[in-house]
């Protein structure tokens, strides 16, 4: 079962791991989520990044064969296999629809970062300028691409830095080669500056996604009432779809005489209408139901899970709603309304949005001319 926010990764148990995970920014969870989820994919990095770490381990132990690259052979080989077993799960998991096993893939990143800079930063101070050199550009390597797969969350890729380029900086302040001192020196604020550019990174993708979230919640959603538009009430039909909901209610209501409304009081009386029917409807709809507005005064709401036998009762409910108290014209004027409500049921009625919306388009105008002939009775 997923831990937190989302369904593709668990957030990690360990409270230290999910701070790791934090962000200072002021954004959205589900957008903070998204450049998570970057943490946990391009197994192909990891195992390249494996393929050179071993190699390096393997010729440290030749072109330096002392104690300490003999035992730090079998911790890059343990550590190295147990982060391509992390990375090949989470590939797995993602590829399954489970959702990614994160503490076992953050510990395993940790324990690579560490013992990978110990083995540089011991090659540093072993005098052997192969490995200083092959060292340093891994290092320098590693820590971009830190930067570029892990802004999501600062934290950690500040700890997979420090990891990598402290080790690194105290094995060439006590190399013996003196020059060296001043890459010791170099390399600090060389991790300071990925660091900031981790930053940097995770405020511009922030800011972007941010802005397309927005451009897609205007694209979607009715700009009078805030309720969906055409465009997202389509959306989350097929969602529905997707998650294999074929059982729903379709209501299609409409405001009797709304155009004599305008007529007498204007149209900005008449928006204020509009939204205040937009606003029952949204306090009516269950969790899970959808109000929509596709022009003019026509609203539709959906209602998934509904069976029919259900549907004649919620329409009476959401005629009541509108009808039971007056709405506020904005103007202080408060005026009482009529609407008429047609509804059809999938799979009854129909599988598809148009065979739906007709036949609740159809049972709206036969109960409009009920309410009329009943009105002619009554004159």
């Amino acid at each position: 079962m997923a831990v937190g926010r989302n369904e593709t990764f668990t957030y990690p148990h360990a409270s230290v791991l999910r701070w790791l995970c934090g962000t200072t920014l002021d954004i959205r969870d589900e957008i903070h989520d998204t450049m998570l989820a970057g943490m946990f994919g391009a197994p192909k990095v990891i195992y390249a990044g494996a393929v050179c770490t071993l190699g390096y381990n393997i010729m440290a132990v030749f072109a330096s064969p002392s104690l300490l690259f003999f035992c730090l052979l079998p911790a890059g080989l343990l550590v190295n296999l147990v982060r391509v077993i992390a990375s090949a799960m989470a590939a797995h998991d993602a590829a399954t629809g489970r959702p990614v096993r994160t503490d076992f893939y953050m510990w395993s990143a940790i324990a690579w970062y560490g013992v990978e800079g110990i083995c540089c930063g011991a090659g540093m101070q072993s005098g052997v300028n192969a490995l200083q050199l092959i060292g340093l550009f891994m290092i320098m390597g590693g820590s971009a691409a830190v930067a570029m797969r892990q802004f999501g969350a600062p934290r950690f890729a500040v700890l997979a830095v420090c990891l990598c380029t402290l080790p690194s900086s105290l094995g060439a302040l006590l190399a013996s080669d003196h020059w060296l001192i001043v890459l010791s020196v170099m390399l600090l604020p060389y991790a300071a500056s990925i660091a900031s550019i981790t930053r940097k990174i995770e405020k511009t993708t922030a800011e972007t996604l941010q802005a397309r979230h927005e451009s897609h919640q205007f694209a979607r959603a009715d700009f009078l009432t805030g309720v969906l538009n055409r465009f997202g009430l389509m959306e989350t039909l097929a969602a529905m779809r997707n998650e294999g909901v074929t059982e729903f209610a379709l209501f299609c209501l409409d405001l009797d005489e709304f155009k004599q409304i305008n007529d007498r009081h204007g149209h900005i009386a008449g928006d204020h209408l509009l939204k205040s029917v937009a606003a029952r409807l949204t306090g009516l709809a269950r969790r899970g139901d959808t109000v929509a507005r596709l022009g003019g005064d026509e609203f539709l709401l959906l209602a998934p899970l509904m069976a029919p036998d259900e549907a004649p009762g919620f329409a009476r409910i959401i005629r009541q709603v509108i009808t039971a108290q007056a709405h506020d014209l904005g103007n202080g004027t408060l005026i009482n309304i009529d609407a008429s409500i047609g509804f059809a049921c999938a799979p009854l009625d129909g599988s598809t949005f148009p065979v739906l919306y007709h036949a609740a388009d159809a049972g709206l105008y036969a109960a409009k001319e009920a309410q009329r002939a009943a009105r002619r009775v009554l004159t």
